[in-house]
């Protein structure tokens, strides 16, 4: 169950962090703005609380979609890093993993480092 969660929580956040995603929640604020008073919205209403309102929620698709840019470029980044530096490869791509495989490494990792739960 744990596993199907963070699938479908994963599947979420691709999709929400899409660029389309931008495209399809402008649209949609745009289309309830300017027709929101034919289905039934209140126009004095929608004016000004819905432009903020808008902003708001356009603006965690922009971030949403900026943090998931970033991290896939400081991913790669530190993937070249650490073939580069002919260091333990085995951890690279390990954010397509679920939590629970991710958990599992870093309970083996701690296992083998002496000292490793002292410190973290």
């Amino acid at each position: 169950m744990q596993e199907l969660s963070s699938h479908v929580a994963k599947a979420i956040n691709t999709a929400i962090s899409s660029s389309w995603a931008i495209f399809v929640a402008a649209t949609v604020a745009l289309f309830l703005f300017f027709y929101g008073d034919s289905i039934g919205l209140d126009r004095q209403r929608v004016d000004l609380h819905f432009l903020v309102d808008a902003a708001t929620f356009l603006m965690v698709f922009v971030i949403e979609h900026t943090q998931s840019r970033e991290m896939a470029a400081l991913h790669t980044k530190l993937d070249a890093i650490i073939r580069a530096l002919d260091a333990d490869t085995s951890t690279v791509g390990i954010e397509e993993l679920s939590q629970k495989e991710i958990q599992d490494i870093r309970d083996r990792r701690r296992e083998r480092t002496p000292g490793a739960r002292a410190r973290g």
